[in-house]
This record gives structure tokens, C-alpha cells and sequence, in this order.
């Protein structure tokens, strides 16, 4: 406990060794616990402001180790342990601190006491930290209340024409253009056979979750695939390279978070089927069946606007969606292609 205690002080000395071992695996150790925070946040859906106060508490502690050690640093090699403070300092005091971290350990030891009192630079250093942090609040708060007026003024200016849907959700503002993942068929359950070409991905989902619920699992894996297949075809002629999650969005809104002894079955069914795809000897009547059903459908003839609005190009005031798209050369071939690439367990 008592050698414990030497590495929370700012008292004593500290070698190039001890200074660079401590400094490397505090930094590690907090890089490592602000990543767990963030992804933990996210998992549990917690908002911003608990996790970025934690992780501000966890830099103003590391900091204060970091500190601890520095001043210790500065003794051993006869330097006043005040000058620990120039880590406020930007860029010069950095520039200074690193370099006599690397010195060599004083042969003769000048400073007999030390000249550093702990209490007063700890004081100090949390008086400094917590001016650093307020600035910094401030500013991160300054700015998104500017950026959040520039989009609302600027997603009123495209309201008008029915482009930009406002919601509030207590302080967040969000924006999402009214043509985002936009249904244009309501269907239920589909027989292959009844796929139509107008049919987009976003059409498709909800039929998927409607065959879950009804235990008509072939049917569910063959709209799964078709929307996959379709989606990948529109992620080809999109130009907006942002709009491409639209596909993963689609399956985050209607099947991530579904959790039902249905969809147990259903993702049974569905790892099922995948093993008989890579299975090039399995003839059985349920691969046959599947592989039909997603080989016969026809090209997609939508226009893709619900992948379009999807993307970060739909809030520009200049937007125009029949801009959106682009020429697929040999469309045929590559729909041909599409279908070998993602099913060559049929073929």
C-alpha cells in the first residue's frame, strides 16, 4: 500500500522507466475505457450527456496521474516540480515537458526537499482542468446550438416544398427527408411468384416480418433475399455513396431488434438454407424450392428514391432526386452477374 501510494503524490522522484510505464498504460487504459464507454452507450442506447461526463471525470483523473508523475519526473532530474504546470501551456510547454522526460537521472541531487507542495499544485491543476473543461463545454454547446439553427433554417427553407420532415425530441432537433426509406406498396406475406418489379427493399421488409409472424419462413427468407439482391442493385446505380447504409437500415428498423420465438425459428430456417446453398451436392426439394423462387424474380424497375433520401445529398437546397442516379452499363449482364455473385449456390 505504501509503494502504491508513492505513484499518488507529487512528492519523491520518478525514473524515465517509472515516468513511461505509468504515462503508457494510463494513456492505454483510458483510451481502452472511453471505447467500452462509447460502445456500452450505444448497445444500451444511453444518450450523450452521462457518457460524456464520465468521460470527462476520466480525463481530469488521468490527467491529475499524469501530473503526479511529471512532477516527480522533474525532481529527479533537479527541475521544480511547478514547472509541471506548463502542461497547460499548448504545444511549447508539451514540447518542453516531453523533452526532459527524456533526461538522464540526476547524479547529485540538488533539490534535497522537495520544492514542489502537492496540495497547492494539485489544487491548481484542478482549478486550471476545470477551466480547460468549462471552455471546452461551452464551445461543443455553442456549436451545436449554431449548427442546429443553421439546419433548421435550413431544413424549413426545404419543408416548403415537402423535402425536409422537423421533429423534436426534448432538446435533440432531427432532421430526415419525407422520401427516407419510403414505402410505396403495403404488402403482407408474398408468394415468390407475386414479386413484382416495382417492389422496393423498403416495400419488401415489412412483407418479411409479416411471413415471420405467420411461421411461412421459405416465403420470409426468399423476400429477405429478393430486397438484398434488389438493394445492392440500386447500391450500384445511387451515386450518393452515403445513401448506401440504407439496405442495413432497412433490416436495423424491422429486424434487428425483433425478438420473438418466430423469429428464433425464422433465423433457424434461415442458417438452414445458407448451409444447403454451400453445400454444392445438396438436391434436396427445399434448397430447389428457395433457389427458384429467388432466381425467377424479375429485374427491379423502381426508381430508387427511397435509398436516394437516404443519403446526405437529399438536404442540400439544390437537390434535385432524378439527379440521383447514374447509368449501368450492360444493365442485363450485371443483373445476371448480381444474381451468380450473391447466389452461386443455385446455379
Amino acid at each position: 500500500m505504501k509503494n502504491f501510494k508513492k505513484y499518488l503524490s507529487f512528492f519523491g522522484q520518478a525514473t524515465r522507466k517509472e515516468f513511461w510505464v505509468i504515462t503508457i498504460v494510463s494513456t492505454i487504459v483510458f483510451i481502452a475505457s472511453m471505447a467500452i464507454l462509447m460502445i456500452s452507450g450505444i448497445a444500451l442506447d444511453i444518450s450523450a450527456g452521462p457518457i460524456f461526463l464520465v468521460v470527462s471525470l476520466l480525463i481530469v483523473l488521468f490527467s491529475i496521474l499524469i501530473l503526479m508523475t511529471m512532477s516527480r519526473r522533474l525532481h529527479d532530474i533537479n527541475y521544480s516540480g511547478w514547472l509541471v504546470l506548463l502542461f497547460f501551456v499548448p504545444f511549447v510547454g508539451w514540447l518542453f515537458l516531453l523533452m526532459v522526460a527524456f533526461f538522464p537521472s540526476a547524479e547529485i541531487r540538488k533539490i534535497k526537499k522537495p520544492q514542489t507542495t502537492g496540495r497547492k499544485v494539485l489544487i491548481m491543476s484542478l482549478i486550471i482542468l476545470g477551466l480547460f473543461w468549462a471552455v471546452f463545454v461551452t464551445s461543443v454547446m455553442v456549436v451545436g446550438i449554431v449548427q442546429g439553427v443553421m439546419e433548421i433554417d435550413r431544413g424549413d427553407t426545404n419543408n416548403k416544398n415537402g423535402d425536409i420532415k422537423i421533429t423534436q425530441d426534448g432538446n435533440i432537433t432531427n432532421l430526415e427527408t419525407t422520401g427516407n426509406l419510403k414505402i410505396t406498396h403495403k404488402l403482407k406475406c408474398l408468394s415468390p411468384q407475386d414479386i413484382k418489379p416495382e417492389y422496393t427493399p423498403a416495400d419488401l421488409m415489412p412483407a418479411v416480418v409479416d411471413c415471420i409472424n405467420n411461421e411461412k419462413y421459405e416465403n420470409g427468407v426468399i423476400l429477405f433475399s429478393v430486397a438484398s439482391l434488389y438493394g445492392r442493385f440500386d447500391m450500384e446505380r445511387v451515386k450518393d455513396d452515403t445513401a448506401h447504409q440504407a439496405i442495413s437500415a432497412l433490416i436495423a428498423n424491422h429486424l434487428q431488434f425483433m425478438d420473438t420465438p418466430n423469429k428464433k425459428e425464422y433465423n433457424k430456417f434461415f442458417k438452414n438454407i445458407l448451409n444447403r446453398m454451400d453445400d454444392s451436392k445438396d438436391t434436396s426439394t427445399l434448397k430447389k424450392s428457395v433457389c427458384e423462387g429467388i432466381l425467377n424474380v424479375p429485374m427491379p424497375t423502381y426508381f430508387p428514391s427511397y435509398m436516394i433520401y437516404h443519403g446526405m445529398d437529399a438536404f442540400d437546397t439544390n437537390f434535385d432526386v432524378k439527379n440521383g442516379v447514374q447509368e449501368i452499363d450492360s444493365v442485363e449482364s450485371f443483373w445476371n452477374g448480381l444474381l451468380k455473385e450473391r447466389f452461386e449456390g443455385c446455379f
